[in-house]
């Protein structure tokens, strides 16, 4: 190899270091970068995010909260012309999905302004006439979907380290339940981290597994954990419960009307059976009557 093809390759894979258009966001570490002096900032956007220096995503959703209001107003100036349907639908469609955007990322920020993304779908709610799932119980739903595909080895990258690791309890004599359950460890306990890191998805994780009844996981680990993905986001965010509800409902009108038909079938019965002795009784009271007077 030449030097000049030995130069051209160094230069390729070594990135070249521009102070001016270069900026620095400090978590730890100090300020020079091959020597040389790079500007401090406390808040960058990077790819849709913005991410501050001490991981509070305080900004982060400051921009969503200011950009899901604007969007609900232009909702709001047409609600005299669209009906409650409409109003959830153009909600769904164009304000929550902002405000659902990189969820999994922030999931980690205080509840505090977890609460601006949360007044605002109030507000839809209350001049749309609408009821629709907590943001809360859809970021849980967002969580599993996404811990389902790591156990699939769908992960890319440096996230296949952050694969769960699963711990599966067999019955025995003392045990609550006679059957086996699916668990998932916790990497870190409890006592030794921070509330931020307890609000995180590796956090958050154990807890929200806990909800998801053991029948459906014990089907996911046979067929595959991404088969049971929306089993287990209806069952999260409710919807499993409206959907058996409405089976119900439906299946007691269905008998309703059985019950329903049934008894006007033996009320007919029983009135033809009285007109017919009504009119025997018609026909033997009028030959007494001729007879009578004969």
């Amino acid at each position: 190899m030449s030097f000049g093809m030995f130069l051209l390759r160094q230069i390729r894979h070594t990135p070249y270091l521009c102070p001016g258009d270069t900026r620095l966001l400090i978590f730890r570490g100090s300020t020079l970068c091959r020597n040389q002096s790079v500007k401090i900032i406390k808040e960058m956007k990077l790819v849709g995010f913005i991410l501050d220096n001490k991981w509070t995503f305080e900004p982060m959703l400051k921009h969503v909260s200011k950009k899901g209001r604007s969007k609900l107003g232009a909702i709001f100036r047409l609600r005299h012309h669209l009906d409650s349907a409409n109003l959830e639908i153009m909600y769904k469609s164009f304000v929550r999905s902002s405000l659902e955007y990189g969820n999994l990322e922030y999931l980690s920020a205080a509840p505090t302004h977890m609460l601006k993304l949360d007044k605002i779908q109030a507000a839809a709610e209350r001049f749309g006439g609408f009821q629709v799932e907590s943001l809360s119980f859809r970021r849980e739903a967002s969580l599993i979907g996404f811990l389902f595909k790591l156990l699939d080895g769908d992960g890319r990258g440096e996230l296949n380290t952050y694969i769960p690791v699963l711990d599966t309890h067999y019955p025995t004599f003392a045990s609550r339940h006679d059957y086996e359950t699916i668990h998932l460890k916790d990497r870190f306990d409890s006592r030794d981290t921070s509330k931020q890191f307890d609000r995180s998805v590796e956090g958050q994780a154990s807890k929200v597994w806990s909800k998801l009844p053991q029948d459906v996981l014990q089907k996911g680990q046979v067929d595959g954990w991404q088969s049971i993905t929306k089993d287990c986001q209806r069952f999260l965010t409710g919807k499993h419960a409206k959907k058996q509800h409405k089976t119900n409902c439906d299946s007691c009108l269905t008998h309703l009307k059985q019950s329903m038909k049934s008894t006007v079938l033996t009320y007919l019965r029983i009135c033809t059976k009285r007109q017919s002795c009504s009119v025997s009784m018609i026909g033997v009271n009028r030959q007494s009557f001729q007879s009578l007077n004969q």
